[in-house]
C-alpha cells in the first residue's frame, strides 16, 4: 500500500532519453514513492537500461513494463490506466523533473478532500505554480513540459541527477516509508497511509534522512537513501549491504551488532534527532552524561524552554480537557515501547501497580494519563476505585505539567518535557535524563523517599538548564533551526569517524531555501488540524 504512485507512459525513444533522469530525480528528492513506467515499442537497449534503473533506485519502488504495437499506436492515456481507488495516482510525462518532495504536492490535494485523486499533469498551466510549472526558474515541486529557454538548465539538473544516481555509494542511509506503520504486525490501509503522510511527526522522518545525505554532498564520499518498510529492516538485510557506513533509524546495539551502523532517532520533539553509535535514550553512548555546562552558557536552553511552553509544542497532537485535582502526574507509555524493553527491569504494569499501592497507602493523589497513540487502559489490566488514583485519556500535556507538583515517569520523553517546567521528576527506569532527576525503586519506602525529596527540591533550573543546553544544542540535531543543528550534526559525524572532512551547505541562506517548502507544508497541515478541531 502506497499513499502515492507515479505513473508515466512513453515510447521507447523517450524512455531511452529521459527515463534515467526522471527516476533519478524522484529517487533523490522524494523517497518512498511507487513509480510505474509503461513503455510502448521499447528499443534494443530497453532491458539493459531497465535493469540499471531497478538496481540503482534504492529510495523508491520501481516497476517497468513494456509492450510492442504498431508504430501508429499512441502510449496509453490516463483513462486507459486504471488502478482503482487503492491510492492516489500522479500521471507524469517522462520528461518531467521532480525538484522537491512530492509529499508537498500530495498534501495540496488532501487539504481539499481526503479522497482518491487521479492527477494528470498533461496541462500544467492549470496547476498552482508553487507545485507545477512550465518554467524552470519557478520554485515549483515539479517541472513539466520543456520550454526552449529552460532546456539548458533542466538538462544540467537532469545530468547532475544522473551522475549522482550512477555513483557507487559508500554511505547508506536507511529510512522507513512514512506511509506505512512504524510498528511490526500492524495492517496498512489507504486511509491509514493518507493519515500518516499528513502527520507532521512523520514528515520530519521523511526529511531528516535527506538532510543527512546532503551533509555528505561536499565530502569525498557518496551517500544514498534506501527506503524500506519497517519490517524489512532486519539484521540479515543490514549484513548484506556493501556500504562502509550505515545510518539506521530507531534501533540500538542490542538489536543490531554490525559495527558499521550509526543510529538516528527522533526524540522528545518531531524536529529533534540524535545520532549515536550505540542507540538512543538509555541505550546511547551518552547515557549517564550531563555535559557539565555552567548556567551562564544556557541562553539557548532558556529561549528553547520559553518557546516550547509558549507555543505548547509536543511530539503528539494534544487535546485539552478539564482536569481533576492531583499532586503527582504520571504519563503512561506504550507497554511494548522499546524504551521500556531496553531501559527497564520492570514492566509498565509492575511500575503502575507499585505507584497505585503507594498512593493509596500515603493518600497522595496521582493522575495517570494514557499515551496519545494508545489511549486504551485494557492493556494495564488494573482495576481500582481508589479516590487517590485517576486515569484520563485526554488532556494537554503542557497543562498537566504546569499543574503537577511532582512528575512520575517510567522513562517517558515527558520526563524531559517536565524539565522545561522545572518540575521535580522521579524516574523508575533508565532514561537519558537520569543524571538530573530522582531515581526510585518500586518498593513503597523508596517511592515515599523519592516523593519527599522531590517535594523539597528547589532551584531546579540550575540543574536542568545546563542539561537541556547540552542535550539539545551540543549533542542533538535541532532541525527546526539550521543555525544550531548544522554544527551539531557536523560535529557528531566527524567525531564519530563517519566522515573525515565534512562540509554542509556553503551558506545558511541556501540551506534555508532548501528547508522552506518542507516547513511551509508543516504549517499548512497544523493549520488544517486546528480548523478541524475548531469546527
Amino acid at each position: 500500500m502506497y499513499a502515492l504512485q507515479i505513473v508515466s507512459c512513453c515510447h521507447g525513444e523517450a524512455f531511452e532519453r529521459y527515463a534515467t533522469r526522471f527516476v533519478a530525480a524522484i529517487n533523490h528528492n522524494s523517497p518512498g514513492q511507487l513509480i510505474q513506467i509503461h513503455v510502448l515499442n521499447p528499443l534494443d537497449t530497453f532491458s539493459e537500461q531497465a535493469a540499471f534503473l531497478q538496481q540503482s533506485a534504492r529510495a523508491v519502488t520501481l516497476q517497468i513494463s513494456s509492450e510492442t504495437k504498431s508504430a501508429a499506436t499512441e502510449p496509453k492515456t490516463l483513462q486507459e490506466y486504471r488502478y482503482g481507488n487503492r491510492c492516489d495516482v500522479l500521471f507524469l510525462c517522462i520528461h518531467s523533473l521532480v525538484k522537491k518532495d512530492l509529499l508537498i504536492f500530495l498534501n495540496q490535494f488532501h487539504d481539499r478532500a481526503a479522497r482518491t485523486k487521479t492527477i494528470n499533469l498533461s496541462d500544467a498551466s492549470r496547476m498552482d505554480k508553487r507545485f507545477v510549472s512550465h518554467l524552470w526558474q519557478d520554485d515549483s515541486v515539479i517541472w513539466s513540459h520543456p520550454e526552449a529557454n529552460d532546456q539548458n538548465e533542466a538538462a544540467l539538473y537532469g545530468q547532475n541527477m544522473c551522475l549522482t544516481f550512477a555513483k557507487k555509494a559508500s554511505i547508506a542511509i536507511i529510512t522507513r516509508r512514512v506511509d506505512l506503520p512504524f510498528k511490526t504486525g500492524i495492517r496498512s490501509s489507504r486511509e491509514g497511509a493518507i493519515r500518516r503522510v499528513h502527520d507532521t511527526t512523520r514528515l520530519y522522518w521523511q526529511y531528516f534522512p535527506k538532510i543527512l545525505r546532503d551533509a555528505y554532498a561536499d565530502s569525498d564520499e557518496t551517500a544514498e537513501i534506501i527506503c524500506l518498510p519497517h519490517d524489512d529492516m532486519t539484521p540479515d538485510f543490514i549484513k548484506n549491504l556493501p556500504h562502509r557506513i550505515i545510518y539506521l533509524p530507531h534501533g540500538n546495539r542490542f538489536q543490531f551488532q554490525d559495527q558499521r551502523i550509526m543510529f538516528y532517532m527522533q526524540e522528545m520533539y518531531p524536529f529533534f534527532f540524535t545520532l549515536d553509535p550505540n542507540g538512543w535514550g538509555a541505550t546511547s553512548s551518552r547515557y549517564g552524561q550531563s555535559g557539565n555546562l555552567s548556567l551562564a552558557s544556557c541562553e539557548q536552553a532558556e529561549q528553547f524552554c520559553h518557546e516550547i511552553k509558549s507555543k505548547k509544542t509536543s511530539k503528539y497532537r494534544q487535546q485539552a480537557a478539564s482536569l481533576p485535582e492531583f499532586d503527582v502526574f504520571f504519563p503512561l507509555q506504550i507497554p511494548d515501547d522499546e524504551s521500556l524493553q531496553f531501559g527497564s527491569t520492570h514492566s509498565l504494569y509492575e511500575i503502575v501497580h507499585a505507584v497505585i499501592q503507594w498512593a493509596e497507602q500515603h493518600k497522595i493523589r496521582v493522575l495517570f494519563k494514557c499515551h496519545p497513540i494508545k489511549p486504551s487502559l485494557r492493556y494495564l489490566r488494573i482495576k481500582t476505585r481508589s479516590p487517590y488514583v485517576t486515569f484520563i485519556k485526554t488532556g494537554d500535556i503542557h497543562d498537566l505539567l504546569a499543574r503537577a507538583k511532582v512528575v512520575f515517569v517510567a522513562n517517558s520523553g515527558v520526563g524531559f518535557e517536565a524539565l522545561l517546567y522545572f518540575k521535580p521528576v522521579v524516574a523508575f527506569a533508565r532514561a537519558i535524563y537520569d543524571t538530573v532527576v530522582i531515581k526510585s525503586d518500586l518498593d513503597g519506602a523508596s517511592i515515599q523517599k523519592a516523593y519527599q525529596t522531590a517535594m523539597v527540591e528547589n532551584n531546579l533550573d540550575k540543574r536542568y538548564l545546563p542539561f537541556i543546553q547540552w542535550y539539545i544544542f551540543e549533542t542533538g540535531c535541532l532541525i527546526k533551526n539550521p543555525s544550531t543543528h548544522i554544527p551539531c550534526l557536523q560535529k557528531t559525524i566527524v567525531t564519530q569517524g563517519y566522515c573525515n572532512e565534512l562540509a554542509f551547505y556553503k551558506n545558511l541562506s541556501q540551506f534555508r531555501r532548501h528547508l522552506n517548502p518542507f516547513f511551509s507544508l508543516v504549517l499548512r497541515i497544523k493549520k488544517r488540524f486546528a480548523n478541524m478541531l475548531a469546527s
